[in-house]
């Protein structure tokens, strides 16, 4: 790292190293903190991103082999290119449930069967 200096940080691969990390340390004191007991919103978040996390980690050693290192490149630059189709959908989504929210559809249940 004293060698490479602000290059190190260049590396979106050790970026994964760092965060991964900072995940795992908030994970941590969320479950020591409900001892164990539930699985809120955010343990569930941080999960998800920990297990992406180590399939990145997985491409990173991957693309050593010379073989590999074009599918890694490959699936690289689909997933930086897809940030921007996931980030709209997520927002139509958001916005569907605002707008379905406000005029207050859904289930017409007059016996409370569904409470």
């Amino acid at each position: 790292m004293k060698e490479q200096k602000l290059d190190y940080f260049k590396d979106a691969f050790n970026w994964v190293d760092f965060t991964q990390f900072a995940f795992f340390i908030i994970l941590y004191m969320s479950k020591i903190t409900s001892q164990f007991q539930s699985d809120t919103m955010l343990d569930i978040t941080l999960q998800t991103f920990i297990i992406l996390q180590a399939f990145w980690k997985i491409l990173y050693f991957v693309r050593i082999f010379d073989p590999y290192l074009k599918l890694v490149l490959i699936a690289q630059y689909i997933f930086i290119d897809v940030i921007p189709f996931i980030i709209f959908v997520s927002v139509g989504l958001f916005g569907f449930m605002k707008i379905s929210q406000i005029v207050e559809t859904g289930v017409n249940d007059e016996d409370g069967e569904y409470k």
